[in-house]
């Protein structure tokens, strides 16, 4: 719900794989990747938050976001709830 606290970390694993953001409000958890293109695309731009989603079960929310420069939002392709969003759009963030 809006107005509810929230609390935001990163993860990183002992091989390398990271998560820029991971947003946690009422005990789900959103994956947020974080990259300077405006054209993002799904491949090793992903593959730390593909891994830590697989771990996720129901905590996930059910879209997780690639945070980039991209004038219009969209599911990014070949994903069913992987979401390029404006980086510049922090309210979102947080609703």
């Amino acid at each position: 719900a809006a107005g509810s606290a929230l609390r935001v970390c990163f993860w990183r694993d002992a091989h390398g794989r990271e998560v820029d953001f991971v947003i946690e409000q009422n005990a789900r958890l959103r994956l947020v990747e974080a990259k300077w293109t405006a054209l993002p695309g799904t491949g090793r731009d992903l593959n730390g938050l593909r891994h830590v989603l697989a771990h996720l079960g129901d905590r996930a929310t059910p879209e997780h976001w690639l945070a980039c420069r991209t004038p219009n939002e969209h599911l990014l392709p070949g994903t069913d709830n992987v979401r390029a969003i404006n980086a510049t759009n922090f309210t979102r963030w947080t609703t």
